[in-house]
């Protein structure tokens, strides 16, 4: 039935499309099932910064921050929802992004732009605003300052986390304690978006 998305199907389009060297999704065809696109209006393109640690907040000087620029075409908060979950992500949400500047110290956090637009500023006080659309994506390494600057009306994101991580808030200067935990986390096995290759897999080395 082509309006199912079983992996039979998955496999099926794959075939019907071109895999694209980023591993962007799609979601045109085939019901809700996505595939891989090259030649698409918008092909994904990841970039990736670095940020020192600012005022209090440490950020992560071993890993940057992945930005997916049009990861998911033509994305709806499901997609990520299920792109996350098929990639091996746990803790899904929906919801919007803190106005303040905060950091997790116990996972790393994987935020896809399900709806609407925002600037972001990460790296705390002192970081870097960053302009997030529809079908955006973050991959924001345990430390990592961020905050909401503005927001359209109906900006939706959707969060997840590597299995066994636990997202706390943090909203002061890290312990030494904290620094131990942030700086022995583990590398998922999968990347978000990508799952087994390219996103992390190439820049957290």
């Amino acid at each position: 039935m082509i309006g199912s998305c079983s992996r039979a199907n998955a496999v099926r389009a794959l075939n019907f499309g071109t895999v694209s060297a980023f591993g962007g999704w799609s979601n045109a065809g085939y019901g809700r099932c996505r595939r891989p696109i090259l030649n698409g209006p918008t092909p994904m393109n990841i970039e990736h910064k670095s940020f020192k640690r600012s005022d209090w907040v440490p950020n992560n000087t071993r890993l940057p921050v992945l930005i997916y620029r049009q990861a998911i075409f033509d994305a709806t908060s499901s997609d990520f929802e299920e792109a996350f979950e098929e990639n091996g992500w746990t803790g899904i949400w929906r919801d919007g992004v803190f106005d303040y500047h905060h950091y997790h110290s116990g996972a790393h956090e994987a935020l896809g732009v399900g709806r609407g637009t925002a600037n972001l500023q990460l790296g705390g006080p002192g970081g870097e605003i960053i302009e997030l659309a529809t079908g955006d994506c973050l991959l924001l390494p345990a430390g990592t300052g961020h905050k909401k600057i503005e927001a359209s009306s109906d900006f939706e994101i959707v969060g997840a986390y590597p299995p066994r991580q636990q997202a706390d808030i943090q909203t002061q200067a890290p312990s030494a304690e904290l620094l131990a935990i942030i700086s022995s986390l583990s590398i998922p096995g999968n990347d978000p978006v990508v799952g087994a290759t390219g996103g992390l897999k190439e820049f957290w080395r």
